[in-house]
């Protein structure tokens, strides 16, 4: 059956969701990429099972899910989990706290921070981001008034998707040797 002809549906992700989530994740980790794969954007850290689950029990997990594969999944947690779970993010963190978007100073207490976001290459193209971005707005509305991410500099496709869904860059900083950037916005303002 052609990818584009299923059905997706969306919702929080349960336990029954996590070996899909992975399955996703690893497929798309930019050590397991072909050179010529990697411009269609792929995500910097390898996960295990165990980490994806902590993920989800301390955050907001968002799948998209066809009948026959996880179509995409978009981790959220607050900015207090990554502050001690994830030295990346951590650094992000620290370098966005005090900056303004959108006039609103970024506060980590009022943040959350999204990702990684993953979308499977037979799904790219119809939605799928801003559907689930959608769905983890109305959870996340809840508690935080603010989405932080970081993007590797040299996953362009990643950037622009970002951007695209309202994310501004504020920030530019390295990461052993990586280069990051990394964006804010208001969840109030997302563009769906």
């Amino acid at each position: 059956m052609d990818s584009k002809a299923q059905e997706i549906l969306y919702r929080t992700a349960s336990d029954k969701d996590l070996h899909g989530a992975l399955t996703l994740l690893d497929e798309n980790y930019r050590g397991a990429l072909a050179d010529e794969d990697v411009k269609d954007g792929f995500i910097s850290v390898r996960f295990s099972l165990d980490e994806v689950r902590e993920m989800t029990e301390n955050g907001i997990t968002v799948v998209a899910v066809s009948s026959e594969e996880t179509a995409g999944v978009l981790f959220a947690q607050s900015c207090d989990y990554n502050i001690r779970k994830n030295p990346l993010a951590a650094r992000m963190i620290a370098v966005l706290e005090g900056k303004t978007v959108e006039g609103k100073t970024i506060s980590a207490r009022e943040a959350i921070v999204c990702g990684p976001i993953c979308i499977s290459r037979n799904f790219r193209g119809q939605g799928i981001m801003q559907r689930m971005y959608a769905l983890l707005k109305q959870e996340a509305l809840k508690n935080y008034t603010i989405a932080l991410t970081l993007v590797s500099q040299s996953n362009q496709r990643s950037i622009h998707a970002h951007e695209k869904l309202g994310y501004a860059k504020l920030a530019s900083f390295d990461s052993e040797g990586r280069p990051f950037d990394a964006f804010a916005m208001t969840l109030e303002k997302l563009l769906l």
